[in-house]
């Protein structure tokens, strides 16, 4: 279950870095935005963050934050995916990464939560075993983005 979790958060970081990424590119080709415009669209994603963030103390169980934060980062990613057409207003694709935002941040609180009351006597462990594969595959991920070829 530990490894399952460290994958799965991995992934999501690895997402989170991606759309760092894509962010500034949908945005200044697709909506023609200059550069501090489309640094504004990032306040979509932190807006959601916040958002979950402030409602961290409605979930009392470990589980449920984890759920719906799952179900939301799949109706972002479609959501985001879907609306980066130039004929769509840019506001739709912010929403979307807002919805992103949340929704990663609950699983995270979730997927937390949970290693420490699973493992409660190596709760060091597993937290440090999470953290090293979400760092791992975001350092995978972002070496290769910048590797040169020639």
């Amino acid at each position: 279950m530990c490894l399952c979790l460290d994958l799965y958060s991995a992934v999501l970081l690895g997402i989170l870095y991606l759309f760092f990424g894509t962010l500034p590119l949908v945005f200044r080709t697709n909506h023609d935005m200059n550069l501090w415009q489309s640094g504004l669209t990032f306040l979509g994603i932190i807006t959601g963050m916040c958002l979950a963030a402030a409602s961290n103390p409605i979930w009392s169980r470990r589980l449920p934050p984890a759920t719906l934060g799952g179900v939301l980062i799949l109706i972002a990613l479609f959501w985001f995916g879907w609306t980066t057409d130039p004929s769509v207003h840019w506001m739709v694709p912010v929403v979307g990464s807002g919805v992103f935002g949340c929704g990663m941040l609950l699983a995270f609180m979730g997927i937390f939560t949970f290693l420490v009351d699973a493992y409660p006597q190596y709760a060091a462990s597993a937290l440090a075993s999470n953290s090293f594969a979400r760092c791992s595959i975001s350092g995978m991920k972002n070496s290769t983005q910048y590797h040169n070829p020639c």
